[in-house]
Parts: structure tokens; C-alpha cells; sequence
């Protein structure tokens, strides 16, 4: 596809949730508008940044017509803005964009030809390059993993049992009308792996076999990206900045997620359910209080099963729950 024919193509919806992004929000955006696929909008969603994001934005907004800004006026933590930055959106095609990033000028060009090729498949990204705040490249741990070619049962169990790089994964291209079927970023800690689980059901996931994304790493989470265990510090923050207004509004449980997270995991798997009624009951809790709150309205299913058989296969012996 080339710019010119721009109204032939099928709109490109990106959702930018930003907060205080002043320092890389104004290359994000121009890597953006110069993308080869024309016809997309770019919602550009602010969480009362108290810096000079917004007023960045806004002159871009007035330059280009297809960037449209958002306000908030108080934060909203980050869940909520990512939701927002969706719902706001009207394109066939969605992806959700960092706006400390940076893009090939044909990312948006290559996914969406593969999706318009690939019926089944509801997700494509990209193969990614990490790089560190001042632009050098850095090692990196990222996953491939798709579920290209499975069967329905084996896509979801795909995704569930495969949960490491999910944050990678969430910010490929989505069908709209399929991201739409599932709970888009609930409140809940690890939003994203939520997300993705609930979309294998409705199809395929599939990496581009092509370096077509920058995905810059602030200070706090370079150490990760590079595989190097990070500051205890810094993850709590992280869970913090990711479901809640500010740490005023944080339960105490919030200052220890990795321990919650273990013990969580511990108690159900002690348990090695046998009976199906006393499975049915029990594999709820466990995803529930893995992740600290006893909530599952929103997960399918056809979810409950796929985390039930995991969990069965893992107090036989027989794999590992991701």
C-alpha cells in the first residue's frame, strides 16, 4: 500500500495512554504520522500530566487531523486510561502504543496486510528491538510465541500457560471487533494477561517475522528487558503506577505482589483437586488470588477449563502453570 491510496485502506485505530511523557512523546507521535499505511487515527489519551505532555500533543492535534487528545482531570491510573484510549477509537484494526516508542515506517503497513490475508488470526505483532532511554540498543529476554496453526483447545491453553511476555504481545495489532469481546484491561493486576487469554478464544496469534518495533525501556525497567532481576523497589512502584490513582489509594497488598503472588500459587496447588465439583469451585480462587482479589466475573469459561486442566497437569507432574 502507498499514502496515496489512503482512502482505500482500512483505518488503523492506535490508543496512546500517556502520563507526564514530555521527554519521548513528540518522536513517538511523528514515528506514528509517518507510517506508509495513511489512514489512521491516533488517540492520544492524557492522565492530567503535570508536565508539558498535554500542551505537546495538542500542537499536534492542531497540525494533523488525525491525532485527537484526550483529557482527564485528575489521574485515573493506568488500567483505566488504557480502557479509555480503546473505547474512544472507531478503526478495523486497533494497536495500543508507549508513547516513550518508536515505529518502522512500515508497521502498521505489514500488519495489516497480514491480517487482511489471515482471517483467523485476531493479533499480529512484531518482532521487537529494545532499546535503552538514550536510543542504544540493549539485550533482551522477549519470547516469541504465537499460536498460529493450533486448534482451538490448543490456542487457549497456548495462552495460558504462556504468560511470560505478555506486555510485549499487548501492544501488537488487534481485529477491533474482537478485542471487543473481551474484558478490555480489566481492574485487576496483570490486565494484559487477562486480555490475552480471553482473545485465543476468539483466534490466532502471530508474530511478524520482521524487526518493526522500538520498544524503549525507562530506568526502572531496563533490568528486565535485559533478563537482570530487578530492584524489589522498583516492581512495587510498577504495580502501583498500574492500578491505582497514586499510593494514597494502594491496599497494603500492593507493597508485597511477587510474595502474594507465590503463596497464591502455593495453597491452590497443595490442594491437588480431584473431584470435578471440588475443581470447578477451587480453580476460580486460584487466578483470583494470584492476582489479589477474589474476582472472576470477567474471565470466560472457556478459560476457567483451560487454567483447570493446567493446574490438574501441574499437581501431576506434568507441566508447569506460566
Amino acid at each position: 500500500m502507498s499514502a496515496a491510496d489512503g482512502k482505500n485502506q482500512p483505518l488503523v485505530s492506535i490508543g496512546m495512554p500517556v502520563y507526564n511523557g514530555e521527554q519521548y512523546i513528540g518522536e513517538a507521535i511523528e514515528s506514528l504520522l509517518a507510517q506508509t499505511h495513511s489512514n489512521l487515527e491516533l488517540i492520544v489519551s492524557d492522565n492530567a500530566s503535570t508536565d508539558s505532555t498535554l500542551d505537546i500533543c495538542e500542537d499536534f492535534a492542531r497540525r494533523d487531523a488525525r491525532v485527537t487528545v484526550l483529557e482527564s482531570d485528575h489521574n485515573r491510573g493506568q488500567i483505566r486510561n488504557f480502557r479509555k484510549a480503546f473505547v474512544a477509537t472507531t478503526g478495523k484494526y486497533f494497536a495500543w502504543a508507549g508513547d516513550h516508542d518508536l515505529w518502522h515506517p512500515e508497521w502498521a503497513e505489514s500488519h495489516v496486510n497480514f491480517l487482511e490475508n489471515h482471517p483467523e488470526v485476531v493479533l499480529a505483532y512484531p518482532q521487537a528491538v529494545f532499546i535503552s532511554p538514550g536510543g542504544d540498543e540493549i539485550p533482551n529476554n522477549f519470547v516469541n510465541f504465537d499460536t498460529f496453526g493450533l486448534n482451538k483447545r490448543e490456542r487457549i491453553d497456548a495462552a495460558c500457560r504462556r504468560m511470560i511476555g505478555a506486555g510485549n504481545r499487548v501492544y501488537g495489532m488487534y481485529r477491533s471487533d474482537a478485542l471487543r469481546k473481551t474484558p478490555v484491561f480489566p481492574y485487576f493486576c496483570g490486565p494484559d494477561r487477562i486480555l490475552l487469554m480471553e482473545l485465543s478464544v476468539h483466534g490466532t496469534f502471530k508474530q511478524i517475522d520482521r524487526k518493526l518495533w522500538y520498544r524503549r525501556y525507562r530506568e526502572d525497567e531496563t533490568a528486565v528487558a535485559s533478563g537482570i532481576p530487578d530492584e524489589y523497589e522498583s516492581l512495587i512502584q510498577r504495580y502501583r503506577r498500574y492500578l491505582f490513582d497514586g499510593e494514597s489509594a494502594a491496599p497494603w497488598h500492593a507493597s508485597f505482589p511477587v510474595l502474594s503472588q507465590v503463596l497464591a500459587l502455593i495453597l491452590h496447588l497443595s490442594l491437588k483437586p480431584t473431584a470435578g465439583n471440588f475443581r470447578n469451585i477451587l480453580w476460580g480462587p486460584y487466578m483470583a488470588r494470584i492476582y489479589f482479589k477474589r474476582r472472576k466475573h470477567f474471565i470466560s469459561k472457556e478459560i476457567r477449563l483451560a487454567i483447570n486442566r493446567l493446574v490438574l497437569n501441574r499437581s501431576k507432574g506434568k507441566g508447569d502453570v506460566a
